[in-house]
């Protein structure tokens, strides 16, 4: 059933969703973070013993609905993160109308920001909103939030919400925990930079709003370059694998290079120190694979971009080495050598100097 239109600003209402347990119940939030994967608390999906679900997971988007909900869809889970209190559901069939909301980069302050998050406690399953103000970090991953009071208190069916800037159209955390006793004015969320962990692996989509309100969206390798390059290695006919290929070719790439802003000036020296290392690693990854001819493609493009690096240095004379053409792997060296000398003053660390003595 399509979805009925919503203003055009309503952007929380698009990727806010709702929960249900194995007996049909609503049982707390959840949100999209990227096309098709949604973020919700672990706990509000775990089994008694705090496992992962065996089976699908029912969800559904009632904002995007009028009185009657919408349909459900099933997910399955795709990331468990138990210890941040995260699980990554991926939906088994798109929904008309919903998109990803942004998440907040950690930019902008922490302290007396208003939010708003939707929930479903048992008494209103169709969900209501509860507002506060942001109150700082409580440690490295939550924030504290207080409840604007009189108002909605948060409890039971708000787990998983997404907790959103309306100032900012961004997403700020995730509810987890909520105060009691003296402190039921209080609530916590897993702050956003904590949402998406490393072992995603689906290279998601990332979503860049400049600061002259213009959108972008581009796809991000980085949570995926290592495994899905490990993964590669072991195919028989990895020079075809399209995953590994096209990460390390996005990797390569500068973000945004036809957008002119300070803030993409910014977020660019971030992505390309991410993006060096990156491929530093998977430069490594294809050299211990035997994949030598690929691994030497990366390591020239890596001391071309940092000539003094030196890891990336010994990429390039291991993978020549490995090779056979030792004359190149000495002829590298002695090259290096003579520039660090100049330019820092010093020798070759131990490791690089041994194998370029192996080359003889």
């Amino acid at each position: 059933m399509p979805a009925d239109p919503l203003p055009r600003r309503a952007r929380y209402e698009r990727g806010a969703a709702r929960v249900f347990s194995p007996d049909g119940e609503p049982v707390g939030a959840g949100f999209l973070v990227d096309e098709g994967l949604l973020c919700t608390c672990a706990h509000v999906v775990a089994e008694p013993d705090g496992s992962p679900p065996p089976g699908p997971v029912e969800v559904d988007f009632p904002l995007l609905s009028g009185a009657v909900p919408g349909p459900r869809v099933t997910a399955e889970v795709e990331s468990w993160r138990p210890d941040d209190d995260v699980a990554l559901l991926r939906l088994k069939a798109p929904v008309d109308g919903a998109e990803p909301l942004p998440t907040a980069d950690g930019s902008d302050g922490e302290w007396d920001r208003d939010i708003r998050a939707f929930g479903f406690p048992p008494q209103v399953p169709r969900g209501v909103n509860a507002t506060g103000t942001l109150r700082g970090r409580q440690r490295a991953d939550l924030i504290q939030v207080d409840l604007d009071a009189p108002g909605v208190r948060i409890g039971p069916g708000f787990s998983g919400a997404a907790v959103w800037d309306p100032a900012n159209e961004v997403v700020v955390g995730m509810l987890t925990l909520r105060g009691k006793g003296p402190l039921d004015g209080t609530a916590y969320l897993l702050a956003a930079d904590r949402l998406v962990g490393p072992d995603v692996l689906g290279c998601p989509s990332r979503e860049l709003v400049i600061a002259e309100g213009e959108t972008v969206r581009v796809s991000d390798a980085l949570t995926s370059d290592w495994q899905q390059a490990h993964d590669a290695l072991a195919h028989p006919d990895w020079p075809h694998t399209p995953t590994l290929k096209a990460d390390l070719e996005l990797l390569q790439l500068p973000l945004l290079v036809d957008v002119d802003s300070p803030w993409v000036e910014e977020h660019q020296r971030t992505w390309d120190q991410r993006r060096f290392y990156a491929l530093r690693e998977a430069g490594e990854i294809l050299l211990a694979g035997k994949r030598l001819r690929e691994a030497v493609e990366i390591a020239e493009s890596l001391v071309n971009w940092e000539p003094l690096d030196e890891p990336s240095h010994l990429l390039l004379i291991s993978a020549h080495m490995k090779l056979g053409a030792a004359g190149r792997s000495t002829e590298l060296y002695q090259e290096f050598r003579r520039r660090l000398r100049k330019e820092l003053g010093v020798e070759p660390a131990f490791e690089l100097a041994h194998v370029a003595a192996l080359a003889g």
